[in-house]
């Protein structure tokens, strides 16, 4: 599966970008966002998913995405265009040395049949495709990041995206003219083993 390029942040958005109002009160925070792709290329949505409590921070990061980012449709193994759903995050800073302070959402979990060392954070990159009706069509993982030996008896790929898959229909998403789309989707979760140690 090949992804679209995906304008990065940097760029895209400048330290002349902070809105007035966050700059005076000193609001900083990090703000994850949802970009949703069409297969022409067009931003068809832009959604917060983690705010950073203050709402000029989060509307001005989708107000820089929706104006400036360029985007390209993602593609099939056989070159067909496909929809794209990205997850970002940014971080809102007057003060870098700040950037320890400022609380990072979560990542989503999925869950191995393995006894991990919850100490060791186990991170894995996936790849699906959703169909129009939310079903998962293809599942791969992209990457895998630990230091957790015990994920090395585990067939990741399986079991990621079979508890991936548990979770049951996905988001059905619109395109620009909203139409449901088939859609890839490039998603990092933390691994959470099922067995005691």
């Amino acid at each position: 599966m090949v992804f679209g390029l995906l304008a990065m942040a940097q760029g895209y958005i400048a330290a002349s970008d902070y809105p007035p109002e966050a700059l005076k009160q000193h609001h900083e925070g990090i703000v994850e966002v949802e970009l949703v792709v069409d297969p022409t290329g067009r931003l068809a949505n832009c959604a917060v998913t983690h705010s950073t409590r203050w709402p000029e921070l989060d509307a001005t990061t989708c107000e820089l995405f929706k104006q400036r980012a360029k985007y390209a449709p993602a593609q099939d193994n056989h070159g067909r265009k496909l929809g794209y759903v990205y997850r970002m995050r940014i971080n809102w800073l007057l003060d870098p040395k700040h950037a320890s302070s400022v609380a990072s959402p979560p990542l989503d979990q999925l869950h191995v049949n393995a006894a991990l060392d919850p100490s060791k954070k186990s991170i894995v990159a996936m790849s699906v495709i959703v169909s129009a009706t939310g079903a998962i069509l293809t599942c791969n993982v992209n990457d895998l990041i630990t230091k957790d030996s015990a994920l090395k008896t585990v067939d990741v790929v399986d079991q990621a995206c079979s508890d991936f898959a548990r979770l049951g229909k996905h988001d059905v998403m619109m395109d620009s003219d909203g139409n449901p789309m088939v859609y890839a989707r490039e998603q990092r979760f933390q691994l959470v083993g099922t067995v005691q140690r």
